[in-house]
């Protein structure tokens, strides 16, 4: 599947944002996002989405990519912001904002 940086943000925005979606879609959004695996104290699984938490602030994003390009969602819910990285290299740039720009943008 592709996206865009404009596909990815409108999804941003509704994952932060409720209001701006249908209820119904809004629920089965929150349903995907809901923690269901606890993997271990800093790690744990949804159905599409990854959380973790890192000193006293939890992200829950969704790494992806192909051989060439990465791309990335990573969301704060609890401060309501996100970010949206689109990379074009296939190594592993969300690293990058999962561990140092969320985390840093939350102490703000």
């Amino acid at each position: 599947m592709f996206s865009s940086a404009r596909d990815l943000g409108i999804l941003l925005r509704a994952c932060l944002d409720g209001g701006v979606i249908d209820p119904q879609l809004r629920a089965a959004l929150q349903m995907t996002m809901r923690e269901s695996f606890r993997v271990d104290a800093k790690f744990g699984q949804g159905m599409a989405w990854e959380h973790v938490r890192l000193d006293g602030v939890t992200v829950i994003d969704k790494p992806g990519g192909l051989n060439n390009a990465s791309a990335y969602i990573g969301l704060v819910p609890a401060r309501r912001f996100g970010i949206v990285l689109l990379a074009n290299r296939g190594d592993y740039p969300h690293e990058i904002a999962r561990y140092r720009i969320l985390p840093a943008l939350a102490r703000l």
